[in-house]
């Protein structure tokens, strides 16, 4: 498809927050939305063709997007925050909550927030070289910056909205499921679900893609890092390593995936979830 295309969950996507934007209060303050979908889903494209089709519109709405990929700790805090937790295979590399830094985050997004009423506003957002390390990670020294106008911050992560839950829920959840790829049940005793609300609380938007088949998320990220390799020279990780990491994430939606739809989370009654195939085709659509 060239590159000029615009894809049918991107459109979707746009229209809806432009409809969201159109029917809001007009206030100085951006637009928060959140954008959740799994590895190799094509968050990153998507992301940026929503913010081309909402810069290009006959009244252009400025968009910017944030990754809480950018948000993980330094290669350094990584290792030391699997040593901390040497039992825990959930945290011995990026991906999971407890790998981010939530209080860079929270300061980003506040800042963030009052970008337009600022004399320089000037918002410094950090980024995450993935390929560093044969694929650890390192944060980069390079930043991305932002400034105004702003209308509408797209926030967007592979566990973005999912919330916590109580123990007994856990519990309940992880007996009702079936042995899976994913390997939630050997990784019982040591997963723990570290709560993003410092990330989630200024947003009033949420837009989700989610595949028909969970699954095919491990052929998504792999597609995802033989396209970057090909790029950067062959940096980054090998075929086993890849189905590892993500490996690694499969309890998270496993168990966690349908709490972006709990009522208390802000943005119930302005979520757009878009469903894809196998090849990412989208099937359907549902406003939660």
């Amino acid at each position: 498809m060239a590159s000029h295309t615009i894809y049918p969950a991107a459109q979707l996507c746009a229209d809806f927050i432009s409809k969201s934007l159109t029917s809001s209060e007009h206030t100085q303050r951006p637009l928060f939305v959140g954008f959740q979908g799994p590895q190799g889903s094509g968050k990153t494209t998507l992301t940026s063709q929503i913010k081309t089709v909402l810069g290009t519109l006959p009244t252009p709405i400025h968009a910017i997007v944030f990754s809480i990929d950018d948000l993980y700790l330094p290669y350094e805090g990584l290792v030391r925050l699997g040593q901390a937790n040497p039992d825990n295979a959930l945290l011995q590399g990026r991906g999971l909550p407890g790998t981010h830094d939530p209080v860079l985050g929270a300061d980003i997004l506040e800042r963030l927030s009052r970008i337009n009423g600022e004399s320089d506003g000037l918002v410094s957002l950090p980024t995450f070289d993935k390929s560093a390390y044969r694929g650890f990670g390192d944060r980069s020294r390079e930043t991305v910056e932002v400034r105004p106008p702003v209308d509408v911050v797209i926030l967007e992560g592979w566990c973005f909205g999912f919330q916590p839950l109580s123990l007994a829920e856990l519990e309940k959840r992880y007996n009702g499921r079936p042995e899976t790829e994913g390997g939630a049940e050997s990784k019982r005793a040591s997963f723990t679900w570290f709560n993003h609300e410092k990330l989630t609380v200024c947003v009033v938007n949420g837009e989700q893609i989610v595949p028909e088949n969970l699954y095919d998320v491990f052929n998504w990220r792999l597609q995802q890092e033989h396209a970057m390799k090909l790029k950067n020279g062959g940096h980054g990780m090998t075929d086993e390593e890849v189905h590892n990491f993500v490996a690694r994430y499969m309890p998270g939606y496993e168990l966690f995936q349908d709490t972006i739809e709990s009522r208390s989370n802000p943005w119930i009654g302005y979520g757009l979830k878009v469903v894809l195939d196998k090849q990412r085709v989208v099937i359907r659509t549902e406003e939660f």
